[in-house]
């Protein structure tokens, strides 16, 4: 299956708006002579009649009669949306991004909107998740479920998010420059926190209600559905949901997680900036899979586009049967192929390399990976295990000169612990050193090696620049 990215997630829930249940009012309710029953009645009339507030005092009622009664907690969360006044039609035109161009709508709401949806859609999303937490533990009735609401909730947050994103970055960009793929980009060295908040709440529905989701990803990638049985396209879509949940997770184990998870977010969506964002030389070197892929002791941490590669949906979907949950036991690809962005791109700058070793594993199958990790015996000069590398980082030298550090980076802000420590160390004083006044590129190449060694001032030049740049802006 040839994966896209993450837009179709974004387009498929705006397109699917249209059928969501809590934003269509018209629907009927049959009526009992029982109190609940009659109270979410007499709510649902209200509605009708566009009393909202009224319709809310009468759900809240019912509610207090039997809290399980899901229809009254239904009927609420619509008058929430009202009361809010939330506009079905400005959602969905909020939501867009431009697919050829990479315009976000957001971009264009006026600040008094941004103030009013920012609230709106924040108290809504409140009541919704104690109403999810109590569906999902059973102590709602089972007639309106999570299900019910699913593809809502997730337009719901990842309108929210989208929000989170414009006001983080209103500061960092030119209004005429600020694409959605800028937008991202500026987060990734900012306080991201809260949007991989409303990211993970997005991502964690698509797992846990797949169906809807994965029948609109059929309907943009056929592939999806002559490879797959139904329930495999649903296996398949929470798993992948799945995964970038525990990627955007804020609890997930340090030692397991990428980077940076707005990096992964950025690669699904294929807007990776060609730039090197740990200070090895490198661009866009790593692919995500959740392993080192160029074999300098870190992971996922400056990732490329993945619109073009294709997953191996067999072995995902045997791995989810198995409960095996790892990054690199959900992303698993039987091709690497570069989008158009990469064509003539050198990601290594080593003309010699050949573009098929920047893009092709050491290890060609999943499962003979799986047994070099296992064995730990293939390794390279500084530890690293290259049973997840690409064939490119075979010819790159970590930490030439270690212990040894340039002449002018003050010794307390490098770690001797361990070879790998040091290197990141020394890579993250070159990142930041976007002038080269502290590490010149003879000190980069002696002391961290890796892609430095294939560099010329010419390359390095170009390399100040692009953060001078983006610095400036």
């Amino acid at each position: 299956m040839k994966l896209k990215n993450i837009k179709i997630l974004f387009v498929a829930l705006v397109v699917a708006i249209t059928s969501c249940n809590l934003f269509d009012p018209t629907e009927s309710i049959s009526v009992d002579s029982d109190d609940v029953k009659a109270l979410t009645y007499e709510g649902y009339k209200k509605f009708r009649d566009n009393e909202y507030r009224e319709a809310s005092k009468y759900f809240d009622r019912a509610i207090a009669v039997d809290s399980s009664y899901s229809e009254a907690w239904y009927g609420k969360a619509k008058t929430i949306f009202k009361i809010e006044d939330l506009n079905t039609l400005e959602l969905v035109k909020y939501a867009n991004v431009d697919a050829n161009s990479g315009s976000l709508a957001i971009l264009d709401m006026p600040n008094t909107e941004v103030i009013t949806y920012r609230a709106g859609i924040s108290r809504v999303l409140a009541f919704l998740n104690v109403f999810i937490h109590r569906d999902t533990t059973g102590q709602m009735d089972g007639v309106v479920t999570f299900k019910s609401i699913n593809q809502d909730y997730m337009l719901l947050n990842m309108l929210q998010a989208l929000i989170e994103i414009r006001e983080k970055s209103k500061d960092l960009c030119d209004e005429k420059d600020c694409d959605f793929q800028v937008l991202l980009n500026n987060l990734k060295d900012s306080d991201y926190d809260s949007t991989l908040t409303l990211m993970h709440s997005v991502f964690k529905t698509c797992e846990a209600n797949p169906d809807a989701i994965s029948s609109m990803v059929g309907q943009s990638i056929p592939l999806f559905n002559s490879m797959l049985t139904e329930d495999g396209q649903n296996t398949t879509t929470s798993v992948m949901c799945g995964g970038m949940a525990d990627i955007t997770s804020a609890t997930q184990d340090a030692a397991e997680q990428v980077a940076n998870p707005v990096e992964a977010v950025i690669a699904m969506a294929g807007y990776s900036d060609k730039k090197d964002e740990d200070g090895d030389g490198c661009y866009d070197e790593e692919i995500l899979d959740g392993m080192d892929n160029d074999g300098d002791g870190k992971i996922d941490e400056d990732l490329r586009d993945m619109a073009n590669f294709n997953l191996d949906v067999v072995t995902i979907s045997k791995n989810q049967l198995k409960g095996k949950r790892a990054t690199k036991d959900v992303y698993i690809y039987t091709e690497l192929t570069p989008n158009n962005k990469y064509i003539n791109f050198d990601i290594d700058l080593d003309p010699s390399t050949g573009r098929d070793k920047e893009w092709n594993y050491i290890y060609s199958s999943y499962d003979r990976r799986e047994t070099a990790l296992d064995n730990g015996n293939d390794v390279n000069s500084i530890g690293v295990s290259r049973a997840y590398m690409l064939e490119f980082a075979d010819q790159l030298k970590w930490a030439p000169r270690y212990p040894e550090i340039p002449p002018r980076v003050p010794i307390e802000s490098v770690d001797f612990t361990d070879r790998i420590r040091y290197l990141n160390d020394l890579k993250q004083i070159a990142r930041r050193d976007s002038l080269g006044e502290v590490m010149n590129l003879e000190e980069r190449k002696d002391y961290i090696g890796g892609c430095w060694n294939n560099y010329t001032e010419g390359d390095f030049k170009i390399w100040k620049d692009s953060w001078i740049s983006l610095t400036e802006r």
